[in-house]
């Protein structure tokens, strides 16, 4: 009884360490592999905004067209507007973190992006001013490749 016992917690083990996940894993995005498929130009597909009170609760979310309003060329190691309102090329790394990745500019909070069927989602968050239980906006923008 005590072999059969002591050979099913090891096969539970091995199951068990067989199935973790590699660190630099998100979702079925490596790290690597995302900074090798952001490389290319991004149009601006869809915005979506989500309202939220100070619980953190969303209050309202909003979803607009926002179609090649913005591009934007990432290549290695910069990034800058084709179109839209940033002149100049900005130096980024991305980042792996709890299991998210992020897109870190000197100056500026972390920003969550991620890739999902082709498009290249940014999230970005700021503070609301004098909009009643509003306290804090999420933005999820959408981007196709082109």
């Amino acid at each position: 009884m005590k072999k059969a016992t002591l050979l099913l917690l090891l096969c539970w083990g091995v199951l068990i360490v067989s199935c973790k996940k590699d660190s630099q894993s998100i979702g079925d995005e490596s790290l690597a592999s995302f900074k090798t498929k952001i490389i290319g130009t991004w149009a601006t597909k869809s915005v979506t905004r989500i309202s939220l009170d100070a619980s953190d609760k969303e209050v309202k979310r909003e979803t607009f067209d926002y179609v090649d309003v913005q591009k934007y060329r990432f290549d290695q190691k910069t990034y800058t507007a084709v179109k839209g309102n940033i002149p100049h090329d900005i130096d980024y790394t991305l980042i792996e973190s709890n299991g998210k990745i992020f897109l870190h500019t000197d100056g500026f909070s972390n920003e969550e992006m991620r890739m999902n069927n082709g498009s290249l989602y940014w999230t970005t968050e700021a503070g609301a001013v004098n909009a009643g239980e509003v306290v804090k906006y999420v933005s999820i923008v959408q981007y196709k490749k082109e």
